[in-house]
């Protein structure tokens, strides 16, 4: 702007004179500001709808997660550029106007204002989210903790009121251990799991078959309800069936301790088992499914070979998972912030155009 003779104004202004006004209307970017901010909760949660439409629990239904990503990303940079556009260029179109001021300063100041503006907005919209996200973790925490207290006490009630059927209902000792279902109860019963016919033949005191054995170890004959000789050789009696509740209480025995000695073995993470525990095992096992001493801790090397395997695959997948996640975290975070940069970008631009139009 310049005087009559056509020399700057800035140039007839005395040196060391300053004006009394301040280069800041901070009106006009608080209303800059509370305006984008404003719209930018509109716009995402306009955005949160539509993701919601695309997206579907149903298999092969709805958009994929990389489509999600992108259509976040892509609507990330269309509320910057919406919202802060119209904030910086209501706090430009609002500003006083700066007279005897060279164009080049009115530009620069124009676009402080719309600078500064995107920072109020950015500012206030994250305490609204943040209020807003504390506000629903207080209630869904208080509404959890009185639906779990109510399950809770349901659940005892129901316990209180079931338990003499439920720890009578298996011979792992009840009901309510089967159901937390320990991971390692699958392997332990591989481990007891009958070997054939010597698993069948293990069994005899139950189905009523007697087992005889040769004084010298070397045959073994099997009949039912009775004994029988082999000739040459001399038979000892079959054994007494063990009573079912018995047998029950030795198979919930013999498998607490399987699990006590896997949980010591594997507490550093080798999943190795030492000599004498392999053996205690071993002996266990053979005793319960009819199985040579070789052969149970055969079974043991192969079950504890799935046990590692299946180990090796959850560690392998956790750490695909982590990974993922990390990727997924990380472009996010850059594509946050060229969003963000475009809003800076749009609304300095944007106060520019309000300002030259509040000054026309």
């Amino acid at each position: 702007m310049a005087d009559i003779t056509g020399t700057p104004a800035y140039i007839n202004n005395p040196v060391g004179v300053e004006s009394r006004f301040s280069g800041v209307s901070w009106g006009a970017i608080i209303a800059g500001g509370v305006a984008a901010a404003a719209l930018t909760v509109l716009l995402w949660t306009l955005g949160a709808g539509l993701g919601l439409i695309a997206v579907s629990p149903w298999s092969n239904e709805g958009a994929s997660a990389e489509t999600v990503g992108i259509g976040v990303i892509v609507w990330s940079i269309i509320i910057e550029a919406a919202a802060f556009g119209v904030g910086g260029y209501l706090a430009g179109r609002l500003r006083t106007k700066w007279a005897n001021m060279h164009g080049d300063e009115v530009y620069f100041r124009d676009t402080a204002h719309g600078l500064v503006t995107w920072a109020l907005g950015t500012l206030v919209f994250i305490c609204l989210v943040a209020s807003v996200a504390g506000q629903v973790a207080r209630g869904t925490a208080e509404v959890g903790g009185a639906v779990g207290g109510a399950a809770i006490a349901g659940a005892g009630t129901a316990a209180a009121a079931t338990a003499p059927g439920m720890m009578a209902a298996g011979p792992r000792g009840g009901g309510m251990e089967a159901m937390r279902g320990n991971p390692m109860d699958y392997y332990v019963d591989l481990l007891f799991r009958p070997a054939g016919a010597q698993g069948a033949a293990s069994q005899g005191a139950v189905t009523g078959t007697d087992t005889t054995t040769s004084a010298t170890g070397s045959t073994t004959d099997t009949t039912t309800g009775g004994t029988t000789t082999t000739p040459g050789t001399t038979t000892m009696p079959a054994p007494m069936p063990m009573p079912m509740g018995d047998q029950a209480a030795d198979q919930r025995q013999a498998r607490g301790e399987i699990l006590r000695i896997a949980a010591t073995s594997f507490r550093d993470g080798t999943l190795t088992l030492a000599p004498e525990d392999k053996t205690y095992m071993a002996q266990l096992i053979a005793q319960r499914t009819g199985m040579s001493q070789q052969d149970a801790e055969k079974r043991i090397d192969e079950v504890t070979a799935k046990v590692k395997a299946a180990a090796d695959e959850a560690a392998t997948k956790a750490k695909e998972a982590a990974d993922a996640a990390r990727k997924a975290g990380a472009a996010l975070a850059m594509w946050t912030v060229v969003a963000m940069l475009i809003g800076a970008f749009v609304s300095s631009y944007a106060a520019t155009i309000g300002g030259r139009h509040r000054d026309l």
